[in-house]
């Protein structure tokens, strides 16, 4: 097999990555991915009863997406330089992860007044500080 270092030319990169991605593939194979997480199993009564909330929230994400990409155009045209661009970027990014946060409260608040168990969290563990104890 011929090393990374000796591929040149216009696909060395992709040559480089598509063996580095082939040597993955064996610790994907043991299992080390993320399994997709158990959704709920809501009978036909719990669907119905929920449905109209549930549209709702969507719609809003939706909207709310929506202005976030509104704003984000905005600043985007208003920068002048490399930094105001980063600034508008970041504060774009800061602004989908609230809405993402927010919407999964409002699904999880929706599931649990309905008396449905929801999915567990995909928060992870704060971490917790290596100070020594004595």
């Amino acid at each position: 097999m011929r090393s990374a270092r000796v591929i040149r030319g216009r696909f060395g990169r992709l040559a480089t990555l598509l063996l580095l991605l082939g040597s993955a593939t064996p610790a994907l194979a043991q299992g080390q991915t993320l399994a997709p997480r158990p959704r709920p199993q809501l009978s036909q009564a719990q669907q119905q009863k929920i449905f109209p909330e549930q549209r709702a929230l969507v719609l809003q994400d939706h909207r709310q997406r929506i202005a976030i990409l509104q704003q984000g155009e905005r600043c985007l045209s208003a920068a002048t330089n490399g930094d105001a661009l980063r600034a508008c970027m970041k504060q774009e990014r800061n602004a989908y992860q609230k809405q993402r946060d927010d919407h999964r409260a409002a699904m999880r608040a929706l599931l649990q007044r309905n008396g449905i168990q929801p999915p567990p969290s995909r928060m992870k563990a704060p971490v917790q500080s290596a100070a020594p104890t004595i």
